[in-house]
């Protein structure tokens, strides 16, 4: 059963496929990746000038209601699929987004080999914000 959930959410990923649009902020055109999910969505900026031009999470909200059901997960996932092999950076301000992003892989710099304890405390000591990269 376990092998068969892997799946569909697998087969579900692949379909979660970003809409493009472009943001202007002050001087900057930013391409935006929107991807959605009912209950959620993930927003990332393309090589962001304000993450060192890297891809950035601008933009990731699970309605209250679905949290608790992979619809965060399957965003983060989906992301990652669509930009494999690059590099992306996340601000989590959230014990849940710190876990999600976490448990695929994102790591604060110069941190890469810490366990979720020591992150949280980290994320404590520095008042609930702190950056995240997927390299």
């Amino acid at each position: 059963m376990n092998l068969l959930r892997k799946y569909i959410r697998g087969v579900l990923v692949e379909n979660i496929k970003p809409t493009k649009g472009i943001e202007s902020i002050g001087d900057n055109e930013i391409v935006t990746s929107t991807f959605s999910l009912p209950g959620g969505k993930l927003v990332i900026w393309e090589n962001s000038p304000y993450a060192q031009g890297v891809h950035s999470i601008y933009d990731f909200v699970v309605d209250e209601s679905r949290r608790g059901q992979g619809i965060g997960s399957q965003l983060i996932d989906a992301a990652i699929q669509e930009y494999s092999g690059e590099e992306i950076s996340g601000q989590v301000s959230s014990l849940a987004s710190l876990k999600v992003l976490f448990n695929k892989g994102f790591r604060p710099y110069g941190a890469q080999n810490i366990d979720f304890e020591k992150l949280v405390k980290m994320f404590n000591d520095r008042y609930g914000s702190l950056n995240m990269r997927l390299a």
